[in-house]
């Protein structure tokens, strides 16, 4: 599952998630596949500037492919999260469309 929220048109800027359920899945590069597909999506059809993404600090395997595709932290936002009884940080990525060469 994929997709585009908090779209704003006046700034042209939205956030992405993404989830992929099943854990034979996971490492597979289908994350990066679609996060290009919507990024290019995103950018090119829709005229978006940036697109901004929210990652559990724990979560390595997504921060990995996040950057991999091009994505910059601009931010650390302390205990945001509450899994598996801890408190955990997330993380603020951001691609801009002139950095994509799009």
């Amino acid at each position: 599952m994929v997709g585009l929220f908090k779209t704003n048109y006046i700034y042209r800027t939205a956030e992405l998630g993404i989830f992929i359920g099943e854990t034979e899945n996971w490492r597979k590069g289908i994350g990066t596949e679609v996060v290009n597909l919507i990024l290019n999506y995103a950018f090119n059809t829709l005229n978006f500037l940036k697109i901004l993404v929210s990652v559990n600090a724990t979560n390595t395997q997504s921060l990995k492919m996040f950057k991999k595709v091009g994505f910059v932290e601009e931010g650390h936002l302390k205990d945001m999260e509450f899994i598996n009884g801890e408190w955990t940080d997330l993380k603020k990525l951001s691609i801009f469309k002139k950095d994509r060469n799009v």
